[in-house]
């Protein structure tokens, strides 16, 4: 990987932290413990950009992702999930104005978004991800495809969401998105906020597929270094996603003032203790007779057990999406079960990957009569 950031071109880069080899591809569903344990594994080694913060794994090797129909990245299954995602599609769509005739979503998943745009607005909606499994829905079209592959035409707005911190040339994809946009058109870019990430040092944030990790000071050089004037930035979902509404004209949006810049140290000292820290307060609880699960089986769940010493401190998995019920975490023997799962278990403690979902996983514990303590997961 370059030595230059890659969304502002400084040259006063420093590393930042480092992973044990983790799995290459988090969110593939594993049916055989045996395949899991064999997976194939690759250390994140994360250097910083001093001057914008941005951060990205020099280590990081495309072609050992698979993104195919056995890669499972959804969260729609969740009622708190889907609220959030109906209330941005509104939010967006209010921002871009009411005449817009064509919306394109590059990376789309399963087309959970697109859909939702697709009982709000009657602008012709298309949409394109490799992964992509599903049948045609109206008037919506998805191509499983990359968007290389695709032919360009001109459309008056442009979203990726949860795609560009999966991409190596981050710029050059910008500009391959740029393509399909009409002159005037509005670009909206959504990613994990690696500024609450880098502020909170989160661990169990760094994945091996993430090769870039954007806060929203690195995002507005890059894109107004690729010709954006106009960027407006804004966080969600209790800071953890941060969403770029980019326009090539100036002055579309107001002055925001000044953009936090995350401070690379924090992250640095909090990381290397991660692995330690949570070995030894799991190994309390399982010393004082509770059993342990993990509530959430996606990519957080993957670098959290993979990083533990022991990963066998943890009982069992625990996921609403079925279809990842019978899976294994990728490089692990801990296999993923419904909720039901700890009916009967006694007490037990239940650490929950994403802290957004707690309200919603104690009313789903409290409706099976659950008797578990709920663990507010790693940091």
């Amino acid at each position: 990987m370059t030595s230059v950031c890659a969304c502002c071109g400084s040259r006063d880069i420093v590393a930042v932290a480092s992973t044990p080899p983790l799995p290459v591809n988090a969110c593939r569903l594993t049916h055989s413990a045996e395949v899991s344990a064999a997976t194939s594994r690759r250390p994140i080694e994360l250097l910083g950009c001093n001057d914008c913060r941005f951060l990205w794994n020099r280590s990081f090797d495309p072609t050992l992702l698979q993104y195919d129909i056995s890669y499972e990245g959804t969260q729609i299954h969740s009622p708190h999930f889907r609220a959030y995602l109906l209330e941005t599609a509104q939010q967006w769509l209010h921002c871009v104005g009411p005449d817009i005739g064509t919306v394109f979503e590059v990376g789309c998943g399963q087309g959970e978004f697109i859909d939702i745009l697709g009982t709000l607005t009657h602008a012709t909606l298309v949409g394109c991800d490799p992964a992509f499994r599903g049948a045609p829905n109206g008037n919506i079209t998805i191509y499983p495809r990359v968007l290389s592959s695709l032919d360009k035409r001109n459309y008056d707005v442009v979203i990726n969401r949860m795609t560009l911190e999966h991409v190596a040339d981050p710029a050059a994809f910008i500009c391959e998105m740029a393509d399909c946009l009409a002159p005037d058109g509005c670009l909206i870019t959504q990613i994990p906020n690696a500024g609450r990430m880098i502020d909170h040092a989160l661990f169990c944030d760094l994945i091996y597929e993430h090769v870039n990790y954007f806060n929203a000071y690195a995002m507005t050089r890059l894109m107004r270094r690729l010709g954006f004037e106009s960027n407006r930035c804004e966080l969600s979902y209790d800071g953890q996603h941060l969403t770029v509404f980019s326009y090539r004209a100036a002055d579309r949006f107001e002055d925001s003032g000044a953009v936090h810049k995350p401070d690379l140290r924090t992250f640095r000292a909090n990381a290397a203790d991660f692995a330690g820290i949570w070995h030894k307060r799991l190994t309390d609880f399982v010393q004082d007779g509770y059993p342990v699960f993990v509530w959430g089986a996606g990519s957080r769940a993957t670098t959290f057990l993979n990083a533990l010493p022991d990963p066998d401190l943890i009982k069992g998995v625990i996921d609403i999406n079925p279809r990842r019920h019978g899976t294994f975490v990728q490089g692990t023997s801990c296999l993923t079960e419904a909720p039901e799962r700890l009916c009967g278990v006694g007490a037990a403690k239940v650490v929950i990957m994403n802290p957004i979902y707690r309200d919603e996983i104690q009313a789903m514990m409290a409706t099976l009569a659950v008797d578990a303590e709920l663990v507010a997961g790693p940091l």
